[in-house]
């Protein structure tokens, strides 16, 4: 049967339909596994971490608690002082978890526009990657990553 509604209910239909960004097509960039990311100016080979729950991570050392609100760390060379954003409760498999403190560092990839990105601070002195950039980035940029390619935009 032929529902009849008003102009204005059809309006609302329709700004309601493309107001829901579930209906929005956007153009999805396809990625490598491994991707160079730009971070406090710095080209770093990072993991582009799909099982990673949402946290990025860069390798820190030399940690110091400043006061209550500033950190000092070194990372990739050069120490950093910044503000601290919160603590954040990351949980790994096997029911261990630690509390990591999360820092703003400014980030770009594939030469788009730098932004501040949150990154809690870990010692990976035995990890692969001295950085992981975890899903919530990923879904941010669109980025959709293809495992078997790395270094898909140099």
């Amino acid at each position: 049967s032929d529902k009849k509604i008003s102009g204005n209910q059809l309006i609302d239909n329709v700004v309601d339909y493309v107001s829901d960004t579930d209906h929005w097509i956007r153009n999805k960039k396809t990625v490598g596994v491994v991707e160079y990311a730009t971070i406090e100016g710095m080209k770093i080979k990072s993991k582009l971490d799909t099982g990673n729950g949402s946290f990025n991570v860069i390798h820190a050392k030399k940690i110091k608690l400043l006061n209550n609100s500033r950190i000092s760390f070194n990372f990739n060379g050069k120490t950093f002082v910044k503000k601290i954003i919160k603590t954040q409760n990351i949980r790994f498999g096997g029911g261990e978890d630690e509390d990591r403190y999360v820092v703003a560092m400014n980030m770009s990839m594939f030469r788009e526009k730098n932004e501040p990105i949150m990154f809690t601070l870990d010692d990976r002195t035995h990890n692969v990657y001295n950085v992981l950039i975890g899903k919530k980035y990923l879904l941010h940029k669109n980025y959709v990553v293809d495992v078997a390619k790395k270094f898909t935009h140099k």
